[in-house]
């Protein structure tokens, strides 16, 4: 690999300090800021009513999204970063990361958050179905779902009405939305994203092995095309995914999980950063989760 130039390392300077503090600032928080729920907090009101799912599994993505990004912070500090496979650790970052956000909307009732969990729930046993799981039990699960939605309030969506099929659940409180759904709703420039990132994770040349890179060869019908990552477009897609939404709707998030009693005010209040917040929920509840296996 060739020196980076000094706009390459800059970008990545830069970036490199956001990740630092996310993939190593959350390791220093207790458990108990959370465990147990502050009283009549959001989660603490689910916990009681045994509705949890929807924070439980926000925790869980949040600390497989940060255990990704650790990863590539240790590959920055190696001193090389291979061509591909940075952007193919970014990518189920940014995944977790957006249907976090999606679990922890504050615009939404906890009804809705309900049904978002429970549709997390039912995305699990549909791919659980795909890869050979007995679809009789993965039929009486959903209707499980079907039940508890029911039973508090949550909308059943079913599949359109078509000839010779039969309808389906397709979701609760609003239909499952796709991978790109969640990009375009909670991640700059998410569409543009999701398919960079896509076409890294299946090495399409399109994106891999661009025409505009490309050099002439020793014979008149090649090209060489140089491998090495572009490391400000890196940065560039790296700080998407750090950042997502902005600093406030971080401590926002925050705020669902642990109530708004001051808990964390104080010193301990100065040493999180805005940018840290998000993952730091995923960190404290996400080796607590207790969601049910499907």
């Amino acid at each position: 690999m060739t020196e980076p130039s000094p706009q390459e390392q800059a970008a990545l300077n830069l970036v490199t300090e956001r990740l630092i503090r996310i993939s190593e600032g959350s390791m220093s928080l207790a458990f108990d800021s959370i465990d147990p729920p502050v009283g009549g907090s959001p989660i603490d009101v689910a916990t009681k009513a045994d509705l949890r799912e929807a924070y439980d599994f926000a925790g869980h993505l949040l600390y497989a999204g940060e255990d990704h990004l650790r990863t590539i912070l240790m590959i920055i500090r190696s001193g090389t970063i291979p061509s591909y496979a940075a952007y193919t650790l970014l990518r189920p970052a940014a995944e977790a990361e957006v249907r976090a956000r999606h679990l922890l909307d504050l615009g939404i009732s906890e009804t809705e958050r309900l049904g978002r969990g429970m549709n997390e729930r039912l995305d699990n046993l549909i791919e659980q179905r795909k890869a050979g799981v007995d679809p009789k039990a993965v039929q009486r699960r959903i209707g499980d779902l079907d039940r508890r939605a029911k039973a508090n309030g949550v909308a059943v969506m079913w599949s359109r009405v078509k000839a010779g099929k039969k309808r389906e659940i397709v979701g609760f409180g609003e239909p499952l939305k796709t991978d790109l759904d969640l990009f375009k709703l909670h991640l700059r420039a998410g569409s543009s994203a999701f398919r960079f990132l896509s076409a890294h994770v299946h090495s399409k040349p399109w994106i891999q092995l661009p025409k505009s890179r490309a050099r002439p060869g020793r014979i008149p019908t090649m090209s060489f095309v140089s491998t090495e990552i572009n490391l400000v477009v890196f940065a560039s897609v790296l700080d998407s995914v750090l950042q997502g939404e902005n600093a406030s709707r971080e401590r926002e998030s925050c705020a669902i999980t642990v109530g708004h009693s001051g808990r964390w005010g104080g010193e301990d209040s100065q040493q999180v950063g805005p940018a840290r917040e998000g993952l730091v929920i995923g960190h404290l509840v996400g080796r607590r989760t207790e969601i049910e296996e499907d």
